[in-house]
């Protein structure tokens, strides 16, 4: 009789306990329909398997996750039609593609160019619906860049921890911390594109909840974890762009009034800090143990140079690096056939390849996307503020490594991915 009673109180206090639960998870996660609920998962999905990129000996991964990149490319054109305003800045990444088809007339390699035109194609409008698509989590925002940044700060402190792979501190002449990524560049700029989750809570006014408290300590142990990585990965190009972000976020959180004293406050202590012990270590990390901070990347800004001039009004075809400008760098390489330099520089690539009018195409992208986000009444003045200074990180980054290029590089995907996501949710 007892233990039926029991068994009685525990049904009946166990039903209080779901429905409770069910009622939290609504209030957290919010109420969504079921497409939308398949959406999320499958576009998670997809930038979990185009991330294996990011690691050693996992590169093909990404070749799995074609159909769901067609599966996404249909499904936001069905979104699409419904919404004329999200159509219309759809279509302004048409001339951008296009020109780089047409490139191919007078390519020297026509072949090579039209492959490397079409996959861009692919890539770009695959990446655009899948962000279009994306519907957050925990009713956060930029919630798409845990599914990265999780995984990378956990393999990389199990690497740190244990010294697996034997080359995990391989990176930037034998400088920097790699991990289980294919480079230390590439762990640093993962990092840093997949930052402004951990950021974006605090553009929002404090809310006290036992849920939101718990959600900043966790960014505060992921961030912890990401800078620790970001610097011990010596990649000076990830470090900058995100100095540069940091301090425009910093800027933009201030109250009025307060930049009197905050501006000079930060040249006094940066004269302070380069004068002083502390400023010797930063200059030999600027320096990566060479005479001066781009000694090692001249030749390539000469390269890159001279094959923006090269390119000229048209470029020489998308994908096409000038043989004349080869002087045998790391990233130099035959591809059947065909020589491929590694450029470096995003903006001169594009101009190498096509032209100056392949650059202006290429900006003329960010036309929708700001005036969607300046128009929204979804962000407020801060967060718009802070979606601009994750650009210009984005766009400071992609100088000194060529992802504007590269549709197959994952910066280049996670980069379109977002402006989809914010066309969607501006």
């Amino acid at each position: 009789m007892i233990i039926s009673l029991y068994f009685l109180f525990y049904n009946i206090q166990f039903k209080k306990i779901c429905q409770l639960s069910i009622k939290t998870v609504k209030e957290k996660f919010g109420t969504i329909s079921r497409d939308e609920r398949f959406n999320k998962a499958v576009t998670g999905l997809l930038l979990l398997l185009f991330s294996a990129r990011l690691y050693q000996n996992t590169g093909n991964f990404y070749v799995s996750a074609f159909p769901l990149l067609i599966w996404v490319i249909a499904a936001a054109f069905g979104e699409l039609k419904k919404n004329k305003e999200s159509w219309k800045a759809f279509l302004w990444f048409i001339p951008f593609l296009l020109w780089n088809l047409i490139s191919v007339l007078w390519s020297d390699h026509p072949g090579y160019s039209l492959q490397r035109a079409v996959f861009a194609v692919f890539i770009t409008a695959g990446f655009l619906s899948a962000g279009y698509l994306f519907t957050d989590y925990l009713k956060e925002k930029f919630t798409f860049h845990y599914i990265i940044l999780i995984p990378l700060i956990l393999l990389s402190l199990f690497s740190m921890l244990s010294g697996i792979p034997g080359n995990s501190w391989s990176g930037g002449n034998g400088l920097g911390f790699m991990g289980f990524a294919s480079h230390q560049n590439t762990l640093a700029a993962a990092v840093i594109f997949t930052l402004p989750v951990l950021f974006y809570p605090f553009t929002e006014k404090v809310r006290i909840s036992p849920g939101k408290n718990r959600l900043l300590i966790i960014n505060a142990l992921l961030l912890t974890g990401a800078l620790y990585i970001l610097i011990s990965s010596h990649s000076r190009a990830s470090v900058l762009a995100f100095l540069i972000f940091f301090i425009l976020f910093a800027l933009i959180s201030l109250k009025k009034g307060s930049l009197i004293y905050v501006v000079p406050a930060l040249f006094l202590i940066g004269a302070v800090v380069m004068f002083s012990p502390l400023g010797k270590k930063i200059e030999d990390y600027a320096y990566k143990s060479a005479p001066s901070v781009l000694s090692t990347r001249q030749e390539m800004i000469k390269a890159s140079i001279d094959g923006a001039k090269l390119g000229g009004l048209t470029g020489l075809g998308y994908g096409i690096s000038h043989r004349d400008t080869s002087i045998v760098l790391a990233g130099d390489h035959e591809r059947n056939g065909i020589f491929v330099r590694e450029k470096g520089i995003s903006s001169l690539g594009i101009v190498e390849e096509t032209g100056i009018t392949g650059l202006i195409l290429f900006l003329i992208i960010y036309i929708p996307l700001i005036r969607r986000v300046k128009q929204s009444y979804n962000f407020t003045t801060r967060q718009k503020l802070f979606i601009l200074s994750v650009f210009l990180m984005y766009s400071v980054h992609a100088q000194f490594e060529a992802w504007w290029i590269g549709a197959g590089s994952m910066f280049y995907q996670i980069h379109f991915f977002t402006i989809g996501y914010l066309i969607k949710n501006s």
